[in-house]
């Protein structure tokens, strides 16, 4: 993760220290294992993202299962749990294609 927070416990309450608050990074990993796929992506946050993800998936014939995500001080953290159909064509969508369409969508960290 990219932040970090210090908790203290005075006195029987938890008091949160102000986090530091550090540069977003762009992070997306995608990984298929026949027709299992996982992909993790940490990036900023924009209105409507993972609506844009899930349904670039469905487009390249990726049937989201599960989602976890998290939104923290502008940071979105997503991990998606999907199955790989195969194409008419008989063919499944690569590694490398999810990849490119994904960073299509995800906003990135600006220099």
């Amino acid at each position: 993760m990219t932040e970090k927070r210090k908790v203290r416990i005075v006195e029987g309450v938890v008091a949160k220290a102000k986090a530091v608050e550090a540069e977003a990074t762009t992070s997306v990993q995608v990984s298929i294992i026949e027709s299992d796929a996982l992909l993790e992506i940490e990036c900023r946050h924009k209105e409507g993202l993972l609506l844009d993800v899930m349904q670039m998936l469905r487009e390249v014939r990726i049937e989201v299962i599960g989602v976890q995500s998290s939104l923290n001080n502008g940071v979105f953290v997503a991990e998606l749990r999907a199955k790989v159909k195969e194409h008419a064509n008989g063919k499944k969508v690569s590694i490398v294609e999810v990849k490119r369409a994904l960073n299509q969508i995800i906003p990135h960290a600006v220099d």
